[in-house]
């Protein structure tokens, strides 16, 4: 039977509980970033040259406004996409495209990693992920960040 001095079992398990505190504290502070930083609405507007497909003519300038609603959830976050398109040369005004060959995504739900800025899909790799940078209030859809969504509020 060996004889173990509660005293040096206090010291030992003081040390270990510090520096867990420790430990847990420097990470938990590093990675929590308020919600309200993430969650939002982002939009980016598109506009290009319609041509008549017949004759090659221009007919006039289309826009496409896409948007990603960022709604904060109980342990993550709703990502909700909507996209509409205006003609300039008819007057039917803007039209949803949930029904197009360039509709929106899908809605999910999605978890932010802090050590890359990610918002990934739960399960993961559901939907593609999304990048966030939160200096410039902007939320990308591919890692080359090429095509930016502004955070509008």
């Amino acid at each position: 039977m060996f004889y173990v001095n509660p005293s040096y079992m206090k010291l030992q398990s003081a040390i270990l509980s510090l520096m867990c505190f420790v430990f847990g504290f420097c990470a938990s502070q590093g990675d929590s970033i308020p919600a309200e930083q993430i969650e939002g609405t982002y939009a980016a507007e598109t506009s290009f040259n319609v041509t008549d497909v017949s004759s090659g003519n221009s007919l006039g300038t289309g826009k496409i406004r896409d948007t990603i609603f960022v709604k904060r959830k109980q342990d993550g976050f709703e990502i909700v996409n909507k996209k509409w398109r205006m003609n300039s040369f008819d007057m039917e005004g803007w039209k949803n495209l949930d029904q197009s060959t360039d509709k929106p995504m899908a809605t999910y739900e999605a978890v932010y990693d802090p050590s890359d800025s990610t918002m990934n899909s739960d399960p993961l790799g559901f939907m593609p992920s999304l990048y966030l940078d939160l200096k410039t209030k902007k939320l990308f859809k591919g890692k080359d960040r090429s095509h930016g969504y502004v955070k509008v509020n």
